[in-house]
């Protein structure tokens, strides 16, 4: 996923808290929130494989500076305060820290969902605008998409008129939850593949024994 899109809680409590009236302190604060990984995963970081958990994500004080116009300074005295009211927890390495929020899964809990009604709302969009797209095809498409396919011109003429009759009949829909048919020559594909097994069996098929001609009549 995308890290994005999705969504933090913050909660309604932090408007009477003194801390977050300043507003570089509530700014980090929900940067932090923001940075916090919402899945267990593996990153590369400055040449490393790290592990990091929910809740938890990779940074630095100038990275942190940087990124919220906050002074250094007043970083580390914030993190120090935070650590020591056990809403967050440090690990401290040479070149970086990992920063852990405390309760993330109390708080955030909704985000997964979210995110897969995100996902969910995106392809409904897709298939939306895949039907807009659609352009039904024309003989001549056909002929030539299936001219490629080795056939000849009567076979090729044969298809692309029997392709287009049955699509047609159906409102060119496809599929066991018959949704808008996005792209033909997908369909042509399968078309032609069913084509050529019916051949093949019709080929393979025993055929029936002249009697009379073999002399066991």
């Amino acid at each position: 996923m995308n890290k994005k899109m999705g969504w933090v809680s913050v909660h309604r409590s932090m408007l009477d808290d003194p801390q977050f009236k300043d507003p570089e302190v509530f700014a980090l604060w929900v940067r932090l929130l923001m940075m916090a990984s919402y899945e267990d995963k593996t990153v590369k970081h400055l040449g490393q494989t790290i592990h990091i958990k929910r809740g938890q994500f990779i940074t630095g004080r100038k990275s942190l500076s940087s990124s919220s116009n906050v002074q250094e300074s007043k970083i580390q005295r914030l993190l120090k305060r935070w650590e020591s009211e056990q809403q967050i927890e440090q690990q401290t390495f040479s070149k970086y820290r990992v920063i852990t929020v405390a309760n993330y899964d109390k708080y955030q809990s909704g985000e997964q969902q979210s995110d897969a009604k995100v996902n969910t709302t995106n392809k409904k969009i897709n298939k939306i605008n895949n039907t807009v797209e659609f352009k039904k095809p024309t003989v001549d498409e056909l002929v030539t998409y299936f001219r490629l396919k080795k056939l000849t011109p009567e076979q090729a003429l044969h298809e692309a008129e029997k392709f287009i009759d049955y699509y047609d009949a159906v409102d060119w829909l496809v599929g066991k939850e018959k949704e808008k048919m996005s792209n033909w020559k997908k369909v042509a594909i399968g078309w032609n593949n069913r084509r050529e097994d019916r051949e093949n069996t019709k080929r393979n098929e025993p055929k029936d024994l002249d009697f009379e001609s073999t002399g066991y009549s």
